[in-house]
């Protein structure tokens, strides 16, 4: 590999190509290029064979912050993010800087961790940390409460399962993003972000920086139990079925709708485009249930499913337990992503999947969905 450096007052053109003409992407090799920049002066490196992915971009941002930490550290004293780019698209990797803090503070009791998480780590992304947090403050939920209780015990045994989520969803959301360009058509960039969350979820579509991005908390991954790379496959299918439906609504600048029966047409039509992508083994979910029958029971249990819904959000209850993570129906969890698969399956028959995505969110919507379910729950 031949390396660039940005030498200052160089005219444009200018190349010190043969600084480092054997240089890689071991961890000796990225050290001796960060020394090298340094003491010709350089102030930017550009590697156009260098994959700055997974473990190497790990070493490459720690073997310069061991050298001059103001590498990698913004004028506001913000770490910086790494980027890392697949296609046309974006990974924002928030998960490194995790780790730097989390062996910079050594955290171990929950407190530890609660402290560790709001000053340490998500101080450094204040627009993602309050997103996380105005999701539960919407929710009604104290999420400090949340996160003693539900996220941070025993989030020391987790780190390995959380690492080995990491590495395999930098390898594949490449792949499975060109299945769904190719399979829907789609053009659109878009922008991924890891990291550490609060349970918020563990993949979550929604604009993040002004534009449409999927999030993957790593810790709701694990926890969910969709860190197998099938699962994962699945789970990452799942959120771009959401990218591709908010972005074709709003190129008809539709709006987008709220309530029990928005969540499961939505929820419904990711599902349908996971199992479009991956019709082998599209319900990533179905990991949840400890006797692996989710699926044979979903269907068993359909139209009692349909008709809980129903009854559901007539007497005004919460729907969390058919889409939350820690809720269940008679023992087997988010039955609403297989409720709402079966919904719009239903409704491709008689019209196309563009068609269905466009849905007016408003009262239409509420009939289309209740005449569906109330046959369902009929059969």
């Amino acid at each position: 590999m031949k390396v660039r450096l940005g030498l200052p007052n160089a005219p444009v053109n200018s190349r010190a190509e043969n600084t480092l003409p054997n240089a890689g992407d071991d961890e000796a090799s990225l050290e001796a290029l960060i020394i090298a920049v340094k003491e010709h002066s350089g102030t930017f490196i550009v590697g156009g064979g260098l994959t700055m992915n997974g473990v190497q971009a790990r070493r490459m941002l720690a073997a310069a912050e061991r050298y001059d930490a103001t590498l990698v550290v913004s004028p506001s004293g913000w770490q910086r993010s790494l980027l890392m780019m697949t296609g046309n698209s974006t990974i924002v990797d928030t998960y490194s800087s995790f780790l730097r803090v989390i062996r910079a503070e050594k955290p171990i009791s929950i407190e530890q961790w609660l402290a560790c998480w709001e000053d340490h780590y998500m101080i450094h992304w204040p627009s993602l940390g309050e997103m996380v947090v105005k999701d539960y403050a919407e929710q009604g939920e104290d999420w400090r409460q949340v996160a003693r209780e539900r996220v941070f015990p025993g989030m020391n045994d987790k780190l390995p399962a959380i690492e080995s989520a990491y590495q395999n969803l930098t390898q594949i959301i490449g792949p499975i993003e060109e299945k769904v360009r190719l399979t829907f058509d789609f053009q659109d960039a878009v922008r991924y972000v890891l990291y550490i969350g609060i349970g918020n979820g563990a993949g979550w579509v929604t604009k993040y920086e002004g534009n449409w991005a999927v999030l993957f908390g790593l810790e709701g991954i694990v926890d969910s139990g969709f860190d197998p790379p099938d699962r994962l496959e699945g789970l990452v299918a799942h959120e771009l079925g959401h990218v591709v439906h908010y972005t074709w609504r709003d190129a008809r600048d539709l709006n987008s709708g709220a309530g029990p029966y928005w969540q499961l047409y939505v929820e419904g039509f990711a599902q349908y485009c996971e199992s479009m992508v991956f019709p082998a083994h599209s319900w990533h979910m179905r990991s949840a249930s400890p006797d692996d029958d989710w699926l044979a029971w979903c269907c068993e249990n359909q139209a009692w499913l349909a008709a809980e819904f129903l009854r559901s959000v007539d007497g005004g209850q919460s729907m969390r337990p058919f889409f939350g993570s820690w809720y269940d129906l008679r023992g087997r969890k988010q039955t609403g992503y297989f409720l709402g698969h079966q919904v719009i399956s239903h409704l491709v028959g008689g019209t196309t999947l563009r068609e269905i995505a466009l849905l007016d969110s408003g009262p239409d919507l509420e009939r289309v969905m209740r005449r569906v379910l109330s046959h369902f729950a009929a059969d």
